[in-house]
């Protein structure tokens, strides 16, 4: 009995991972996880450092690589508590305000932008400091470029003090949204006038393939009513011709929309591409307890 009792209990004495009485390495084995992308099984040792070490000072940071987690195998709910959390905790602190700005991201994955804006509008009613609040206006400017709302970004762009402006290539960026007035554009009203012609507005809107079967179809349509007409057969010219205005119909409002669709996915292109070019990429390193601010560039 005592031999099974010392096997048994044996593997968990030797398991260093249930072995609660060393906090660095129940936080260096969560940051292994964190830091090879096991999100997942970070999220649980993050906890656990949290559960047993709850006076520890970097219980905080755990609970943010919490959040990052979630954020990063996209949990946003999850994710936006502990952010909403270590805010609160610590909102005066780099790690708190860059949580903050972790909020922002998080209604942004939510397509919630008025969300987004309004908890960094919070973040400026608590935040002093002149170099964190320009990194809001800043965050705020992006939110509206992403949303297509140039004037709306330039008026928190204009915010930013003149240093950090340098900083941030403020001149470069408005040359860059100068640009939007030149991305190509489709007028929805000439697709929908163009569409009258079956297939006409998809032609105009680079569509080519839908274009050719919009036309086939509605012609084929168009034709065998006429032909059942012209047999007497009013029976089967009525059904074909309530199937044909369904076809026409659709494609007169397909064109239109590819308009707007046209419009939007270069509007986006356009953004993306000032984003690799411009975009700087604000965050807190919770493990080096410093404020990094890079430039991503590709080419």
């Amino acid at each position: 009995m005592i031999l099974w009792a010392i096997i048994s209990i044996s593997p968990v004495l030797a398991d260093p991972l249930n072995d609660q009485s060393d906090p660095d390495q129940q936080l260096e084995y969560a940051e292994h996880l964190f830091n090879h992308k096991e999100y997942s099984s970070a999220v649980e040792e993050f906890k656990r450092f949290v559960y047993f070490f709850p006076d520890d000072e970097r219980v905080v940071t755990a609970e943010y690589k919490i959040g990052l987690s979630y954020f990063y195998t996209k949990d946003f709910k999850e994710a936006l508590d502990y952010f909403v959390k270590v805010q609160e905790k610590s909102f005066s602190s780099e790690i708190g305000f860059n949580s903050g700005l972790m909020i922002s991201q998080v209604y942004e994955k939510l397509n919630d932008i008025r969300a987004a804006v309004d908890s960094l509008h919070y973040m400026l009613s608590i935040t002093k400091d002149i170099n964190r609040r320009d990194k809001i206006y800043y965050r705020i400017g992006w939110l509206f470029i992403e949303s297509g709302d140039v004037n709306q970004a330039r008026s928190f762009f204009d915010n930013i003090t003149k240093p950090n402006q340098q900083i941030f290539e403020m001149e470069l960026l408005n040359d860059q949204m100068d640009g939007f007035k030149n991305i190509p554009q489709k007028d929805p009203l000439v697709a929908g006038l163009l569409s009258i012609v079956p297939g006409g507005g998809y032609l105009y809107c680079g569509r080519y393939q839908d274009a050719l079967v919009a036309f086939v179809v509605n012609s084929a349509l168009i034709y065998g009513a006429y032909e059942s007409f012209d047999e007497n057969l009013y029976a089967l010219g009525g059904i074909v011709s309530a199937v044909e205005l369904g076809f026409y119909t659709g494609s007169i409002y397909g064109g239109v929309s590819s308009a707007h669709k046209y419009n939007k996915a270069k509007r986006t292109e356009y953004i993306h591409s000032m984003e690799k070019k411009l975009k700087f990429n604000i965050f807190f390193d919770a493990n080096a307890k410093k404020f990094l601010l890079g430039l991503v560039y590709r080419f």
